[in-house]
Parts: structure tokens; sequence; C-alpha cells
């Protein structure tokens, strides 16, 4: 007897483990109110979906191939797991048709990416009763490389106004409407707004406007923000976040205007400990740092061998008439860093004043203050430079430094040293220097205009400007050559050199 009830018990236990074994693993989606599991994932089925739906779990990614999705369930598409992805190939779409139904909805706290397999994808979404898309609580949907369209009584839904989510990436493209309202409760929408052209944004309001007070019912159509190819901190500068550019690592008013190649820095802190560098220009871009107030890099040599800036090409660090404007660069390997062969850096503005766009700078870094590829080039405008480093000079790797109206004060007898390339001084030529202080000279005179030095501003000027846009001088400082003080050299700068010769410059 005892032998046949441990026969029974062996008997349970197998049909137990077996019933277990083949339990079914949820997605975290539904479709249609089909939850997608290990038993359909190859192929979802079920009244209203045609086309080809299936799920890769090595991918967390439910796959829309030409799919038709028409759902009498309360959504088309339910997302209720973090990290899932839906990936549109060639054209699908989810419609629902009952009262406050939603296209596709995300449930609280989960994040949910929709990209297609290239940029011709389309993917449309319609909610009857309620939605395209409803972004609940602390929800984000994320698109990317597709062409979409979200309509409904919403076009975009969020919960509650503080916490929802949609981004565009990656030339995506997105066309909302609502027959009630084009978005509702959205915490934020970042995008740039393609058409009509004066609707925004507004936050406190939770919902798109192009009176500043009431939410629009027009067709809005978003595409993915313009990246400008460089990085503050930890933030990938773009068309969106370009105006108040925000971090946990990001502390006062940073600022960037595309049209004026100009980043503004208003009494801003910027810690470098989460990325390679504080500001990281390496695209190419010329740029001016506008510096008011007081402004910091901050860096922590025991978790990252950061730079407080990178640049390749022409970046131009200054201030105006209008307000003090230093920079202090502690805590890096490199303080500046020029990275490119004839990278420009310019230390103050173009103005027939001395003190007008002259800024201070502070820097201690271990390795260098300011460094970079040997063909990189400084050029001072009547700024100040305080520096310090130890293991290279505060000036090093430079092929020139143009002193433009400066003298260095300290150590006495300092000078930049252009066949060792790095700061030495005349008493101890051989001797490195680890210190040192670059500021205006007393007695230097600046002539706006006066490409030649000659005393006078004539058309001699024009004919020594052209030399310099076309390569056939090399050794005239660049802020002799800015004469309209944006942040390169060109024929603009011819035409602002006539305006100054002839008396039309303003």
């Amino acid at each position: 007897m005892r032998f046949i009830y441990r026969l029974f018990f062996l008997a349970v236990l197998v049909m137990t483990g077996n019933t277990m074994s083949m339990a079914a693993v949820y997605y975290g989606i539904d479709v249609a109110g089909v939850s997608v599991t290990s038993d359909n994932a190859s192929n979802v089925t079920g009244g209203g979906i045609s086309g080809k739906v299936y799920f890769k779990p090595s991918e967390n990614t439910l796959y829309l191939e030409d799919a038709s999705i028409r759902s009498t369930a309360p959504q088309g598409i339910k997302c209720y797991k973090e990290g899932v992805r839906i990936k549109v190939v060639g054209t699908s779409s989810v419609t629902t048709t009952g009262t406050n139904s939603y296209g596709i909805q995300i449930t609280a706290g989960y994040t949910l990416t929709i990209t297609g397999a290239d940029r011709y994808s389309k993917l449309e979404v319609y909610g009857a009763g309620g939605a395209g898309i409803m972004v609940e609580a602390r929800a984000t949907c994320v698109i990317s490389t597709l062409q979409m369209s979200s309509k409904g009584k919403y076009g975009l839904m969020g919960e509650q106004g503080n916490s929802e989510r949609v981004i565009l990436r990656d030339d995506a493209r997105l066309t909302t409407h609502g027959y009630t309202a084009t978005v509702m409760k959205m915490f934020d929408v970042e995008a740039e707004v393609l058409s009509p052209v004066d609707a925004t944004f507004v936050k406190a309001l939770h919902t798109f406007t192009t009176d500043g007070s009431t939410p629009t019912t027009a067709t809005l159509e978003l595409g993915a923000p313009t990246p400008y190819n460089f990085k503050v901190a930890d933030v990938e500068v773009n068309s969106y976040n370009c105006h108040l550019i925000q971090s946990t690592y990001i502390q006062g008013v940073v600022q960037y205007d595309d049209e004026t190649k100009m980043l503004t820095l208003n009494n801003a802190t910027i810690n470098v400990s989460t990325g390679r560098a504080g500001i990281d220009v390496k695209s190419g871009k010329d740029m001016t740092i506008l510096l008011l107030g007081n402004n910091r890099i901050v860096g922590k040599l025991a978790e990252s061998a950061g730079y407080g800036i990178i640049s390749n090409s022409t970046l131009v660090v200054t201030k105006n008439q209008y307000n003090t404007g230093t920079l202090t660069i502690s805590g890096v390997t490199f303080g500046i860093w020029l990275d490119k062969a004839y990278s420009y850096l310019v230390l103050g503005g173009q103005s027939a004043s001395k003190e007008a766009f002259a800024p201070t700078i502070d820097i201690t870094a271990t390795a260098s203050a300011i460094s970079g590829v040997k063909t990189a080039q400084l050029d001072f405008h009547y700024a100040t430079l305080i520096a310090k480093s130890q293991v290279y000079s505060p000036i090093h790797d430079l092929k020139r430094v143009n002193l433009g109206g400066c003298e260095f004060t300290l150590p006495k007898g300092a000078y930049y040293d252009t066949n060792k390339l790095d700061v030495r001084t005349t008493a101890n030529p051989d001797n490195l220097v680890t210190s040192i202080k670059i500021e205006p000279s007393a007695s230097s005179t600046f002539l706006l205009g006066d490409v030649n030095n000659d005393g006078a501003v004539n058309t001699t000027d024009v004919t020594a400007l052209y030399n310099v846009i076309f390569g056939t001088d090399t050794t005239t400082p660049w802020s002799v050559c800015n004469i309209n003080g944006d942040s390169g050299i060109n024929t603009t700068d011819v035409t602002a050199l006539y305006n100054i010769i002839f008396g039309t410059a303003k």
C-alpha cells in the first residue's frame, strides 16, 4: 500500500512539473484584446487582426508587417511592461471602435518605443471615442524612424498632465488630430512643430495652442527635433531643448541659438562627471560661448578623466558689454582641448573697447589648462586667463598663441615657446612653468578693421582680409580678422569692413 501511495505521489509531482513547465510566458502587450504569450508569439491571431503580427522575445519587440488591427476591446494595443517595442514594417493600422477606447495605451510607469523598419514605414492609429495614443501617468511613448498618425476624440492623451511624455527621435514624423482637442493632459511632447507654424506646446496647459490659451483642434504635424551635434554635460542639444538646456548635472541658465551659433551660460554650473566633457563640440561646428555672470565647469577626477570643453573648429569664449563674464574650470584633466588640426580658440571678442567683450577664464587642470593637437591655435583679445596645471604647462601643444592686446603678467618673463610648445620664462627657459596669468596690457591699443596693423582702416585692409579668407595669410590673428564679431571669418567680414571704411557701420 505504501508503495502505491509513493507511486501516486510521484505521478502527481510529475504532472505538476509538466504543468508548470508548460505555463505560458506573458510578454506585457495585448493586441485587440489578445494577450501576447509564448504560446502565440510566432503568430498573433484573433478577431480583427489581419496581416502579419508576431513577437520576438529576444528583442522584446512586437512586429507589425502590413498589419491591420481593428478592435472592439478598450485598446487596440495595450503595453503593460517596461521596455517593450513595436516595430512597423511597411504600412499598418490600429483602430478601435468602442466608447472611450484607445488605439495604443501605455500603462502607468512604463516606456513603449514605436519604431519603423525604415523612414518610409507607416502606422495609422485611431481611437474612436478616446484617443489615438493614451499615455498614463509616468509613462513614455517614444516614436522613432516612422511616419505615424494618431487620431480620435484626442490625438494624444495623458492621464494627469504632470508626468506623461511623448518623444520623437531619428527622423520620426507624427500627424495628430482630435475632434475635441488634438492634445490633452500631456506633461511634455518632445518634438519640433512643423505645422501650423504658430502652434506651441504650453506645459502649464498640458496641450498645444495657437493663441496661448485655447487647446487647438487643428491637425498638428510634428517632427523629431533637429540635432545640433554637441553636448552639454549629459544632454544632446537639439531644436527642442536648446531654449533651456536642463539636466541634474546643469544648474543655472544654459541656452543655445543655432542661428547665431551662440551658447549662453548665465550663472551656470556644468558637472562633467557623467560624460567626457562639460561642453563637447566635436561636429565641425563653429561656436561662440557667451558668458553672463559667473560660470563654472566642474569635474571629479576620482570618477572621470574628463575635459572642461572640447572643440574641433573655431570656438570663441566671450562676454558682452553689459555684464561680468567669468568661467572657472576645475577638477578636469584638460581644461579646454582643441581636437582637430587648425582648431581655433579665441578668448575675448571683437570690439574697439578693451573691456566690452573681455572675459576672465580661470582653469585648474591636472594635465594642461589649454591644449590640443599641435596645429591648433589660441588667440587672445583683451581676455584674462589664470591657469594652473601639473603634468604639462598651462598652455601646451599649440602651434601658435596670439596675445592680442594681452601680456604675461605672471610669472615674470613668461612667454609661449613655439618650438617646445609650452610656456617658459626668459630667466629659466629649461624649466616648465605650471602657473600663469595673462591679462590685457595697459598700453595696448586696437583699431577695429585694421587688419594689416598699419594704424589706419582703408582698402588695403580689405586685401589683407581676403588673404586670410583664402588662406594665403595664416599668421594674422583671428580676432583682428573677425570684423563682424561672429564665430567665423568669411565674406561677411569683408562687408563689415567696407561699412567701417565708408562710415556706414552701425
